[in-house]
């Protein structure tokens, strides 16, 4: 029997079907790959980008922080020191003193950014005023005064010179020089500078940071054989390769290693192109540039990032991928053309997709759904019937459901809308569904100004803007931070007010989508009527226990009823030697014998004299010693009976204090002479007093010859000791009336009050120059110094202060062009040799 087999239509069109499927499969499986291809091309090109924007935002950063060391005070007072020959005429310091500063202040920006080399200050002629570097082992130092080198010959320095104020100049990257030449080890450096103006526009100087481009460079990384990054200058000179030969070839004496010899077509892409990338066939690695503009006074200049990824390393995931995808898409075709026909065959096809059909519709909730039981027969058509029937079960149901719930709903309704708290109800993502008028009453807001809008519009700050990330970690982790726990917190009405409130928040999910029901209750007035409660007895019990002024309180008749601790430290008695007993026993005299007559005739006419005034009177401790204190006395009345509250505070450190103060700001801190604001003061007085009474003043300006070289021989300390003993010399010189103060530096002024005519002030002055020149012996043999005088006579050269001052300066300044060490007056402009 021959069997001859046929192929149905349904077979026929699964078969073909299949070759089809295979056939698309395979194509989009290709067409995936070669996009993949770009898309990795896009991303490597993408973080090449991103490299160069990393390198901007750092230049950037650092720039601002060289704008900030620019404006720090040192750097205007060293300036100003320099110009008044080493003195800050501003503070009085020196101009070591602000060197050591800014030194300071270098310092601690190199320790806080490991990315600094250098830190340095140079005067507008390129000499270095202060320098702080990073040694090899990262140790900060402060370069000494006599190493400090001039740079006037480095470009940066002549091209920052031409700025203007705020502008930044960004240099090349270059190996770093001491003295003109590279260093060993190699530290590639790159130099920001800014010039430094004065008030009146004139350039004093520039801010230079040594960066290490090493670090400005450090997401570039180069493995062997791997991804390969490289830096280029736009003179085609390598700044940064794997191979380190190749780096700084023009400063090493090798001009011939650029990028034009070592890799031509890219060089001659750069020379028209900002950025590249794409598949070089002959090295079979991906190949690209883009170029960081880093100076925009120079738009010109650029570093060129170079990329090359082998291509085994650049598409080694997507060819992997290619592979699986065509393995899954053959697997895929020959399930899909077994699984077709044997359906088709058993021509089951049409009832099996309706009944899912059907299935799927119940499962969605539509009842309605109705199958043909007349298109099947046998099982098929039983279970159709069944189908059917559940179907109209299911519909029956639902209406009855349906009426339950409206009429649960409405009860709900009816409930949230009158109950006194607020529920608000919030999607997934924070927008606000519901919002009951409760909420309506508690927030200010009507419920159409708040649906639709984030739940976050209701919270103050912190709770405003960190909301919607809480919301997405507790959706990405799971964690609950308020979610079924009652907590209070603070809400924010309509019109900005804050006020607490309790916050109950639970979670429920509706149509398959989560959502939070938030309950609140204001709770202002039970938080103010507890606040009040807490203050009154906080109050109450540190006003007792832990003031810092002591309190008493005592009778109508001078009996101390109350003496709080601090009261007792501060007389330094116990409770039980004070209390019972008059409270005159803390005063000294004459208040001590006063005070019961003050209480008598307060208590007859009712006249204050204390009572509601502060003032300073004298204590008397335990021992016996007095002490200044603050006293303010209160009269309250406790059961129509009258008593007194006084509150004390002892103000001895004060006043000591205030005494030093005094002291510190009239009396120079090294020779404890008057300093220029006493000596100004006196000075002004003398005038007065003298012009009163028709006297004759001298003022002696004195400059000090040799100190300089004394100070820079023998150091500061001897310096300090030399000026110590010049103070002394001239105070053992003069009478009690006259006036000797140190007004800066080596600088003194001596006012002889009545001197009795110029004769007198010549003795005067020809004793004070052999006084200060004569031998320190405490000093040594190098401790040997001079003095210039210009002397000024009240009122033959000047009758005002100021007037004086400038005459006395002018003539000390012609001792000093005619031979030093001797003493001039001033005379019509000129100072005339005595």
């Amino acid at each position: 029997m021959q069997i001859n087999p046929r192929l149905g239509l349904r077979g026929k069109t699964a078969i073909a079907l299949s070759g089809v499927l295979l056939v698309v499969l395979l194509v989009s499986s290709y067409v995936s790959y070669w996009q993949s291809k770009v898309i990795a091309t896009e991303i490597e090109q993408g973080r090449l980008m991103e490299f160069r924007d990393q390198i901007l935002r750092s230049l950037n950063s650092e720039k601002n922080n060289l704008l900030a060391l620019r404006d720090v005070p040192p750097v205007a007072a060293i300036i100003r020191a320099r110009d008044h020959q080493g003195i800050d005429p501003v503070g009085g310091d020196s101009l070591q003193q602000w060197r050591q500063r800014l030194a300071v202040i270098f310092s601690a920006m190199l320790g806080n950014h490991a990315q600094y080399f250098q830190i340095s200050y140079l005067d507008s002629h390129g000499h270095e005023l202060v320098r702080v570097g990073r040694a090899a082992s990262g140790a900060i130092t402060v370069v000494a005064e006599q190493a400090l080198q001039s740079n006037a010959a480095e470009r940066y320095v002549s091209e920052t010179m031409r700025l203007k104020n705020g502008q930044i100049y960004t240099s090349d990257i270059t190996l770093y020089r001491e003295h003109g030449e590279i260093q060993l080890p190699h530290v590639p450096v790159l130099r920001i500078a800014t010039p430094v103006y004065r008030d009146d526009h004139d350039l004093t100087g520039l801010v230079v940071i040594h960066l290490y481009s090493d670090m400005l460079f450090a997401n570039l990384h180069s493995d062997p054989g791997g991804v390969r990054h490289h830096v280029v200058n736009d003179r085609g000179y390598y700044i940064r390769h794997d191979n380190g030969a190749m780096e700084f070839a023009w400063e090493l004496g090798d001009g011939q290693l650029r990028l034009d010899s070592i890799e031509p077509g890219l060089a001659a892409m750069a020379r028209s192109r900002d950025d590249y990338i794409g598949f070089h066939a002959v090295h079979d690695e991906l190949d690209g540039f883009t170029k960081v503009y880093f100076s925009p006074l120079e738009p010109r200049r650029y570093w060129l990032l170079t990329l090359h990824i082998p291509e085994d390393l650049a598409y080694a995931e997507i060819g992997l991928a290619h592979r699986r995808m065509l393995v899954i898409s053959v697997v895929m075709c020959l399930m899909l053309f077994l699984l077709t026909l044997w359906l088709v065959s058993r021509r089951i096809v049409v009832p099996i997709v309706q009944l899912a059909a059907a299935t799927r519709a119940l499962k969605a909730g539509d009842a309605g759904v109705r199958v043909d039981t007349t298109l099947v027969t046998d099982e098929l058509q039983t279970l159709y019937e069944a189908i059917n029937d559940y179907a109209t079960q299911q519909q029956q149901a639902n209406h009855m459901l349906q009426l339950e719930v409206e009429l649960q709903t409405k009860r709900l309704a009816a409930v949230i809308d009158h109950i006194l708290d607020g529920i608000i109800t919030i999607a997934a993502d924070g927008t606000i569904r519901a919002f009951n008028p409760a909420a309506c009453r508690i927030f200010g807001y009507s419920s159409e100004e708040v649906i639709g809008q984030n739940v976050n519009i209701l919270m103050p700050e912190p709770y405003h803007s960190e909301h919607d990330s809480y919301l997405r970690h507790y959706a990405s982790t799971g964690v609950r931070g308020v979610i079924g726990i009652g907590r209070e917190v603070t809400g924010r009405r309509k019109d900005g007010a804050v006020f607490p409130m309790e916050l109950a928040v639970s979670e429920l999910s509706m149509d398959g989508t989560h959502a939070f029901v938030g309950i609140i209750r204001d709770i202002s007035e039970r938080k103010s009527f507890e606040q009040k409660i807490v203050e009154e007895k906080d109050q109450l019990a540190a006003v007792i226990n832990h003031v810092i002024d002591g309190i008493i309180t005592i009778s109508a008749t001078g009996t101390i009823e109350s003496f709080n601790p601090a009261a007792r430290k501060i007389f330094a008695y116990s409770n039980d030697e004070v209390m019972g007993r008059n409270v005159k026993m803390l005063m000294a005299e004459p208040y001590h014998s006063e005070h019961d007559g003050y209480l008598q005739q307060h208590a007859m006419t009712d006249e204050k004299h204390v009572i509601g005034i502060g003032r300073e009177v004298t204590g008397r401790r335990k021992d016996g010693s007095t002490f200044p204190m603050e006293l303010a006395v209160s009269e309250v009345m406790i059961n129509h009976v009258r008593h007194y509250v006084g509150i004390i505070r002892d103000i001895s450190e004060r006043k000591c204090a205030e005494e030093k103060i005094r002291k510190m700001a009239h009396y120079d801190h090294l020779t404890g002479l008057p300093n220029r604001v006493l000596f100004n003061d006196r000075l002004g007085r003398s005038l007065m007093l003298a012009a009163r009474n028709r006297l004759q003043i001298s003022l002696l300006f004195i400059d000090l010859d040799g100190f300089k070289a004394v100070n820079d021989t023998l150091g500061h300390e001897a310096g300090d000791r030399l000026l110590q003993s010049v103070a002394a010399r001239l105070s053992d010189g003069v009478r009690e009336v006259d006036t000797v103060a140190r007004l800066g530096g080596d600088e003194f002024a001596v006012i002889l009050f009545d001197v009795k005519g110029p004769i007198n002030t010549s003795r005067k002055a020809g004793l004070i120059i052999d006084a200060v020149s004569a031998p320190y012996p405490e000093i040594g043999e190098g401790g040997m110094i001079g003095c210039s005088i210009g002397i000024a006579l009240f009122p033959d050269d000047a009758t005002d202060r100021q007037g004086l001052l400038s005459k006395a300066d002018a003539a000390m300044y012609t001792v000093k062009k005619n031979g030093k060490n001797h003493f001039h007056f001033y005379h019509d402009g000129v100072g005339d040799e005595c």
